[in-house]
């Protein structure tokens, strides 16, 4: 599976567009070239940048309907490209209701496997309020035909005990932390977004439980640009002291 980082950033950036040198957009990957996660308000303009087509994306999974991660005009740009079938888009019903135009809407269900291309992908409980307190937030297990295991763990803070149950207590070759707090430790975004220490506390604790171990790659995403050092030398260091790859935009892995 090849992971494509479209945007690794959280709210407090400036989206003018185009996109000044140095500024991250809205938090959006691509699995395989064609199953984007999330759709914010800078998606479609890095996708051009970054080379790819929205006639290429197939399905779009939504995290949460916060506006750095749902953006419905960039997602009827993307549905309204051509294309050979309707966009199918997998989020809370909540979120669905917000769209129309060629797109099959497929509500997400805690714990329901869904065969997305060749990837198996289930939505985890997150913990992250939205305004409405009854609309659901995703984490996502998605699992390769080679039985790789990717934990996309954001935005949220601490995770659920739910979530960890649907990990099944299998070892995950890797996991996308939310890490929007960075070296602002006790930030009283606690609750729904991590600091560098709490991901070191949970690695540890999913550790004992052999969730994670030393081969398990760390991804830290959606980086505040106010939590964060302000360069890019000091973000790296960081991120390297915490043994974990900084997300940059257009940054690829291949798991």
């Amino acid at each position: 599976m090849k992971i494509q980082f479209i945007g690794t950033g959280a709210a407090d950036w400036d989206w003018s567009l185009p996109l000044a040198p140095g500024v991250r957009g809205s938090t959006a990957s691509l699995l395989d070239g064609h199953i984007l996660i999330d759709a914010g308000p800078t998606v479609v303009h890095e996708m051009e940048q970054q080379g790819i087509s929205p006639s290429d994306i197939t399905d779009v999974l939504i995290t949460h309907s916060h506006s750095d991660h749902f953006n419905t005009e960039n997602i009827q740009a993307i549905a309204s490209a051509p294309r050979a079938e309707a966009l199918r888009m997998f989020a809370s019903s909540q979120a669905l209701e917000c769209l129309e135009g060629n797109i099959e809407k497929v509500p997400l269900v805690f714990g329901k496997e869904y065969l997305i291309g060749k990837l198996k992908i289930t939505p985890l409980p997150a913990n992250h309020a939205l305004r409405d307190i009854a609309e659901n937030t995703y984490h996502f297990l998605i699992v390769t035909p080679e039985n790789k295991r990717l934990f996309y763990a954001l935005d949220g803070g601490w995770l659920t005990s739910a979530a960890c149950r649907l990990l099944h207590g299998e070892h995950l070759d890797m996991i996308v932390w939310d890490a929007t707090s960075g070296n602002c430790f006790n930030d009283w975004r606690f609750a729904d977004h991590n600091e560098l220490l709490m991901i070191h506390n949970m690695r540890s604790a999913m550790a004992s439980l052999e969730l994670v171990n030393e081969k398990t790659i760390h991804v830290f995403n959606h980086i505040a640009r106010t939590l964060w050092p302000k360069s890019p030398e000091e973000r790296a260091r960081l991120a390297d002291e915490f043994e974990g790859i900084l997300a940059e935009d257009g940054m690829q892995i291949t798991l």
